[in-house]
């Protein structure tokens, strides 16, 4: 054979070998991602998908309420989507992304609304990791749930709209736990520790600042702050054998804030200057849940305290206090029931009332908040629900005046609609 002919044949078994093996690689590499799309997809079945889009409508007579209701709005949302996976028996994992807008409140702002890890030794011993809910009251928990109840709203005065953001969670962590055993039924109990935050946007907090600031003579608000120090809160939650769908739950939360801002002043002389608060806020709530055959029956009491101690100087020196304490003492409570007609329909009502200063109820119509509630709740379907709401109001009290600028009306009447998607 000539050295040509060998040569071609050489060149031709490398060709041949090298596309066997670029073939064998690229075989093992497909069947390679096959196997690891396979684990990915398999892993990915292990994790909890739930979300739900929530569309409203409001509507307000005489004052507004939660932005420009008087005229209908329907910047009334909630989006939210959750995830979690359970690692073992004992540890479980999750997350929810949440935003909503109400009015003035929020503006569709993203935020985390609670991640956590969760780790169980015994149904009486657990532990918390991460940004938890607060277990305020009966429905704190569940309050971003549509699903989970019959109201809209929940009542006011126990469950404020305006506040939510404070209430609703803490970063820190916590232990938990139920003694299924204990005299005359099972007891649960929860402990948490941590911070909590407060947007210095809030519209609560801008309207107060404001009607201070200018009766002072303060028209120029710098640099406003306000930092959460602390927040212990707990929970504990009996459930008696021997009455049937009763549950009895007494909880609170302590905390400090630390706030103010620098400001320009029209008094003469005054010029540029500081106002420091150092609030100590602390509540309890006393909680009542009868379930009976289709019926439901609650009742909440909320006892809301706070020590405020401010201090205004001005640059010139001109000091109108060095320090300033106030206290207050807030009630609210209501009285609520509901009514499961069928699997797609339910009925609810209740009674509320707030009094944001308990030892002044009746100064004027500030003073107080009254509300009557009827709801209608209709289940489409497993996935798709809607309500209809309507409140009549007598009092004022949580109405901002940067929502109503021009006067507010003691009676006065709110209709809101909401109809939700869950998946």
């Amino acid at each position: 054979m000539s050295i040509l002919k060998k040569d071609k044949l050489l060149s031709s078994f490398t060709l041949s070998l090298k596309a066997s093996v670029i073939l064998l690689l690229l075989t093992l590499q497909f069947f390679g991602t096959q196997a690891a799309l396979a684990g990915i997809s398999e892993e990915l079945d292990k994790f909890q998908f739930h979300g739900f889009i929530s569309q409203g409508y409001l509507n307000s007579s005489a004052n507004n309420i939660y932005g420009k209701t008087k005229k209908g709005s329907f910047e009334f949302d909630e989006y939210g989507i959750n995830f979690s996976k359970e690692i073992n028996e004992n540890l479980w994992v999750g997350t929810q992304i949440f935003a909503r807008d109400l009015g003035v409140i929020d503006n569709n702002k993203v935020t985390i609304d609670w991640a956590l890890a969760d780790y169980q030794t015994k149904n009486w011993l657990g532990f918390r990791f991460g940004k938890l809910r607060i277990p305020i009251g009966l429905y704190n928990n569940t309050r971003d749930a549509d699903t989970a109840r019959t109201w809209i709203f929940l009542p006011i005065g126990n469950y404020s709209e305006f506040h939510r953001e404070f209430t609703a969670s803490l970063i820190g962590a916590s232990i938990y736990g139920t003694f299924q055993n204990a005299p005359g039924g099972s007891l649960s109990y929860e402990l948490l520790g941590g911070s909590s935050s407060i947007d210095s946007d809030n519209v609560v907090i801008q309207d107060s600042l404001k009607t201070g600031a200018a009766a002072l003579g303060i028209n120029t608000l710098l640099d406003v702050f306000n930092d959460v120090q602390y927040m212990i809160a707990g929970n504990l939650l009996w459930s008696p054998d021997y009455i049937p769908g009763l549950k009895l739950a007494y909880s609170g939360f302590k905390s400090e804030i630390d706030g103010g801002f620098d400001f320009a002043s029209t008094i003469p002389g005054g010029g540029l200057g500081e106002y420091r608060t150092t609030n100590d806020m602390s509540a309890t709530v006393a909680s009542l849940e009868y379930n009976y055959q289709n019926f439901t029956l609650s009742t909440e009491y909320l006892r809301f305290h706070i020590h405020i101690r401010a201090h205004l100087k001005l640059a010139s020196s001109l000091s109108f206090f060095d320090t300033l304490e106030l206290n207050q003492d807030t009630d609210a409570y209501y009285f609520a029931g509901e009514y499961e007609a069928s699997k797609h329909l339910r009925f609810g009502s209740y009674y509320s009332l707030y009094y944001p200063d308990r030892k002044n109820k009746n100064v004027n119509s500030d003073s107080y908040l009254k509300d009557f509630a009827l709801t209608a709740r209709v289940d489409l379907n497993e996935h798709l629900i809607w309500k209809l709401e309507g409140h009549r109001m007598n009092g004022t009290a949580q109405l901002t005046t940067t929502n109503n600028p021009d006067s507010k009306k003691a009676g006065w009447y709110l209709i809101a609609s909401k109809i939700t998607v869950s998946f």
